[in-house]
């Protein structure tokens, strides 16, 4: 059986003294943060830049190289809406604790996400989610099945998956009926 991973997910522009450390590039606040998810048993942590469109390239190099410096190459998570900026914290990342996250693939609009993580072998986070906000439970299943059938014909031409146990249930069960009515 695999082992469990914890992300700890706290370094983000969405928290603001991480958004101003990140345009600063003021290395205590990214660092103490770190050390407070290490500390408490994350096995990877996630670092979410945003989609930064300026400078996401540089930016994610620089947070990959600060935190597995500091961290004797801790394994990262990429998060970023910004494919080429994920791609320039790949071409940084050292391998020596583990490969890195593609952080993540959706039926949304980053499907090709899955081909970056298999061209760099990495490990991708792919979400069952497709556009919009579901507004009550039944959407919310529809989107979920429709974007697990996108990601479960993407993943074996891809990287040679063939086992669906990661597809919700109702997914499994009605595969054939579901994927020749979303057609």
């Amino acid at each position: 059986m695999g082992k469990f991973v914890v992300i700890g997910e706290r370094i983000s522009v969405t928290a603001p003294s991480i958004r101003a450390a990140f345009e600063a590039r003021d290395p205590e606040p990214v660092v103490s943060r770190c050390r407070q998810q290490l500390e408490a048993g994350a096995t990877y942590i996630d670092v979410n830049i945003g989609p930064a469109e300026k400078d996401g390239e540089d930016l994610m190099k620089w947070a990959v190289q600060l935190l597995q410096g500091e961290f004797d190459n801790v394994p990262l998570a990429l998060d970023t809406a910004n494919k080429a900026a994920i791609e320039a914290g790949i071409s940084v990342y050292n391998r020596a604790k583990g490969k890195p996250i593609v952080n993540s693939a959706d039926a949304a609009g980053r499907l090709e996400y899955v081909d970056l993580a298999a061209a760099n072998d990495a490990i991708v986070i792919a979400l069952c989610n497709g556009n919009g906000i579901a507004s009550d439970n039944d959407e919310r299943m529809g989107y979920m099945q429709s974007a697990a059938w996108k990601l479960a014909w993407t993943l074996p031409k891809t990287c040679g998956l063939t086992r669906c146990s990661w597809l919700p249930r109702a997914c499994r069960t009605s595969r054939w009926t579901f994927w020749n009515s979303s057609r």
